[in-house]
């Protein structure tokens, strides 16, 4: 089943990879604090796999390395869904490395 899901996201375009991704990972936000000092932390990541029954919820080494990804690539599609500067697809990736 994770070789599945590999295969059918790696075989999309780099557009719909980030749509995939936004879709599947939310962001959730810090319900409430115990502690008496301010913490750093906002909220969480929540992250789900596309299964023929629904979406499954699983933990973060599971999803990034069913789809072969980086914690960082995948905290920046989500809570920045708009990146500017950014190349939008593979091809303009490729042009941008050869200059």
């Amino acid at each position: 089943m994770r070789k599945k899901i590999f295969n059918a996201f790696w075989n999309i375009n780099w557009e719909s990879e980030r749509n995939y991704i936004r879709n599947l990972v939310k962001y959730e936000k810090k319900q409430r604090s115990y502690a008496k000092n301010e913490s750093r932390r906002k909220g969480s990541l929540q992250f789900r796999l596309q299964t023929g029954n629904g979406k499954m919820k699983v933990c973060k080494n599971m999803y990034l390395s069913t789809l072969g990804l980086k914690k960082r690539s995948v905290r920046e599609w989500v809570t920045n869904p708009t990146v500017q500067g950014m190349p939008r697809t593979r091809d303009e990736k490729k042009k941008l490395s050869s200059k």
